[in-house]
């Protein structure tokens, strides 16, 4: 990372706080930090009976991660946008002696947390401190999906098969293929469940592209809502007399 001048420093803290920073400036006030590292201490892999020394860099890798979801960043994006914007470095707590993360590190990382199943531990634990601040509304949940194209073409057997033995980072290996208004799509459905009035993802799942929506309603309710709003490839009469007797 190119360190910032004493102009710059100088420069930046006489200009007006971007909307970036007050926004990221709010979720740092609402995340117990502390508590989100001792959840994702365990992918440390640094064997501290040996001497070892804990990683000091996985708060930043976490807050990495934070920014990628935020701003929908690709893994090399992640990296340039760290290394290139004061917000950001700001948010992770970045100054001149630290090293930002590369793009690889922090796929690796992703990959450890996903292995260890933490993602949906941080997911719950983030919603919590949401919901302690009153943020929910629970009208009603409004399910949906949508395609995540991989920036892969579809893999041949073969190729699967070679990399099932040497994964690499710069290729997609888990994504399928899904067809939609006569459109073929390679990748990835997201599914969620949104909070009616606030926008809040309640629930989520990840999926390849070719599950049919419907596979995932029942992850995508919370049970408290008044109402569940969704279109024809999650709802239909028998779906509806359920909800209904479910109060919902």
């Amino acid at each position: 990372m190119s360190q910032l001048s004493f102009a710059d420093i100088a420069i930046t803290d006489n200009r007006k706080e971007s909307r970036v920073s007050i926004k990221l400036e709010k979720i740092n006030k609402l995340v117990n930090w502390q508590e989100i590292l001792e959840i994702v201490k365990q992918v440390d892999r640094t064997d501290k009976q040996k001497g070892g020394a804990p990683h000091k860099d996985i708060l930043v890798k976490v807050k990495m991660l934070f920014l990628q979801y935020l701003y929908n960043l690709s893994d090399p994006e992640l990296e340039d946008q760290v290394n290139d914007r004061l917000s950001f470095q700001r948010f992770i707590g970045a100054d001149f002696m630290t090293t930002i993360p590369d793009y690889t590190t922090i796929w690796r990382f992703r990959e450890r947390l996903i292995e260890e199943a933490l993602n949906d531990r941080l997911f719950d634990k983030i919603l919590g401190y949401i919901e302690a601040k009153n943020l929910l509304i629970k009208k009603g949940t409004i399910v949906d999906a949508t395609i995540i194209e991989s920036s892969n073409r579809p893999l041949s057997k073969k190729k699967r098969e070679e990399l099932e033995e040497t994964p690499s980072s710069q290729i997609d290996k888990d994504a399928k293929s899904t067809k939609k208004r006569g459109k073929y799509y390679f990748g990835y459905k997201g599914h969620i469940g949104t909070d009616v009035g606030s926008n809040i993802i309640r629930k989520r799942e990840f999926s390849s592209a070719e599950l049919h929506d419907s596979q995932c309603r029942e992850d995508l309710i919370s049970g408290d809502e008044k109402s569940v709003f969704g279109d024809t490839a999650y709802i239909d009469k028998k779906e509806k007399r359920k909800y209904r007797e479910m109060g919902i």
